[in-house]
């Protein structure tokens, strides 16, 4: 019988990147869009690609739930499919990578599940771009979209809706890095926690659950903002503009997703708005001239400055 989980590469280390690509349609939008920028990254840092393209759960078991929710059982199957797999980072198949991005794996701490929080640390203040999002997909996608909904709900209010205690942060789960032995059996209880019959703000997906038991059994580790940039939340504070479908070229769309890309290491194209579907417009390939601009200016961003004045500074003529 066909593995369900399979190796894109041919890499034998003990890291890996991981997702879930379950269904036709998903895997081919995967392999086009995402694979390109993943395959550099993974050779640049020795890691394995590993895709789950089949359910890891039997549709018919009365804990089978929204395909999302089975990135729980992930850590349980690689230990029986990849035993030689010790750290694993899951990512969306919608999260396109930064070529030069250092490795994610240099952050690793065993006893903690490690993401990037919605709430904290964010380099915009977070009320207003999602007051932007919130205007600019009523302005160009939908006329009936609210100006107040659950886009902006509280902490509190959040886990309540759940029947939870309310905790802290919130991360997005699209990027959990963790110690695949440690989290196996404990990730897997999560999973078998919750029946078919589950109910959740993101249309019975997974994400508030996983917070939960994530932030209020202490295995949060908090990562930079970088390692998981939310497009709409990107465009909506840089590049409004990509609303408006009069403004969707391909060669635009192409040169705003590097430039996001190149100030962050992972670009998560969440949400199934208009917006987030951009990153099937165009394959993102890196030319030569493109490498060596953003190698020249990582060297010249780490070197020191004097700010000593050169006189008066004017364009050539």
């Amino acid at each position: 019988m066909e593995s369900k989980i399979v190796a894109y590469n041919s890499k034998k280390s003990s890291r890996a990147l991981v997702t879930l690509a379950i269904g036709e349609l998903h895997l081919k939008r995967w392999e086009k869009f995402a694979l390109p920028s993943w395959k550099i990254y993974a050779d640049k840092h020795d890691l394995r690609i590993l895709v789950v393209r089949d359910h890891l759960i039997e549709k018919e078991s009365t804990y089978w739930k929204k395909p999302t929710w089975q990135k729980l059982l992930i850590p349980f199957n690689l230990q029986q499919e990849f035993p030689s797999v010790a750290q694993m980072c899951y990512l969306d198949s919608d999260i396109l990578i930064n070529p030069f991005a250092p490795s994610i794996f240099k952050n690793t701490t065993d006893m903690k599940i490690s993401s990037v929080s919605l709430r904290k640390n964010l380099p915009f203040q977070r009320d207003l771009v999602l007051k932007k999002l919130a205007f600019l997909r009523r302005k160009h996608t939908d006329h009936n979209y609210p100006l107040d909904s659950a886009l902006f709900i509280s902490l509190d209010d959040l886990y309540q809706y759940h029947n939870l205690p309310p905790q802290n942060d919130e991360f997005c789960a699209g990027v959990l890095l963790l110690n695949v032995r440690e989290f196996s059996e404990i990730m897997s209880d999560w999973f078998f926690k919750y029946d078919s019959n589950i109910k959740s703000i993101t249309n019975n997906g997974d994400q508030t659950h996983i917070n939960y038991h994530t932030i209020s059994g202490g295995y949060f580790n908090q990562l930079d903002y970088k390692w998981q940039a939310i497009w709409s939340y990107e465009i909506a504070w840089r590049f409004p503009f990509l609303f408006n479908p009069e403004f969707i070229e391909e060669k635009l769309v192409r040169e705003c997703i590097k430039n996001i890309l190149f100030d962050n290491y992972f670009l998560h194209f969440a949400s199934n708005w208009t917006e987030a579907n951009l990153w099937t417009s165009s394959v993102i390939e890196f030319t030569e001239k493109e490498i060596e601009s953003q190698n020249n200016f990582l060297i010249y961003s780490q070197k020191p400055t004097t700010g000593i004045p050169l006189g008066y500074l004017k364009p050539p003529q």
